[in-house]
């Protein structure tokens, strides 16, 4: 089955607070089959969003949630997601001050207990990784985790001067979704449009698409409209796959 290609919303987030249905329809009409959602779902209900997203035709693949979210929240998120109709969750960040030794023991910890929970109610969950957690050498004790979800980044891993094609094909096994993104051909290195860049995506898609079922678009920041970034970046990947 041919991969299939979602967007990662907070690429979006500023034309979503403008006009929030019409961006998605927009998302659609470009191509995307699926979004994922960020922390802010628009200040919608999980019904009205599954309204929407149902209207425009884009299923929600998966959902950033923020850790304190995770780790004080639990019965909402878990609650507001099967009501959405969204049974993968990723934990999307570790806030700077926890970027310790014993910061990351903890998170680990918390870990575990989250997936244990969300597991039972039929939600997969795993980690989204930046660039920190690769070069306090990190990452790897937090895959360690079993059943744990890996969401690579092929920016940040290359960013960390990572080899992206090694590490999707090292933790396959874990790997459902991929943050596609490329870095512009400067020193500076910053978010560009997949395909622009100077990241291999072509090596990284024929690598991996065999195993991965999502490739999720992203672009942080950037000059110029997000809804144009996106199209180029939805068009690159497309004829490639």
């Amino acid at each position: 089955m041919k991969n299939q290609i979602a967007l990662q919303l907070y690429t979006v987030r500023k034309p979503l607070e403008e006009d929030f249905e019409g961006t998605l329809r927009k998302v659609a009409s470009i191509g995307f089959q699926g979004v994922e959602l960020a922390d802010d779902w628009g200040g919608k209900s999980p019904e009205a969003l599954k309204a929407i997203l149902q209207s425009v035709g884009l299923v929600p693949v998966s959902s950033h949630v923020a850790l304190e979210r995770l780790e004080n929240q639990l019965d909402d998120v878990i609650d507001q997601h099967l009501r959405l109709g969204c049974h993968t969750i990723y934990c999307p960040y570790l806030e700077e001050e926890r970027q310790t030794a014993t910061g990351y023991k903890e998170l680990i910890t918390s870990l575990k207990e989250i997936q244990k929970k969300l597991e039972k109610k039929g939600i997969s969950f795993g980690y989204h990784h930046h660039d920190f957690e690769l070069y306090s050498n990190q990452l790897e004790a937090i895959l360690s985790i079993p059943s744990l979800l890996a969401e690579l980044d092929v920016y940040w891993l290359q960013k960390a001067g990572q080899d992206p094609v090694e590490w999707v094909s090292r933790y396959k096994h874990k790997v459902r979704h991929v943050h596609l993104k490329d870095m512009t051909n400067d020193d500076q290195e910053f978010f560009a449009p997949v395909g622009t860049g100077k990241i291999n995506i072509d090596a990284i898609l024929e690598s991996s698409t065999s195993f991965v079922e999502w490739w999720i678009v992203e672009q942080d920041d950037g000059e110029g409209d997000p809804l144009v970034w996106i199209e180029k970046s939805y068009t690159y990947v497309n004829e490639r796959l």
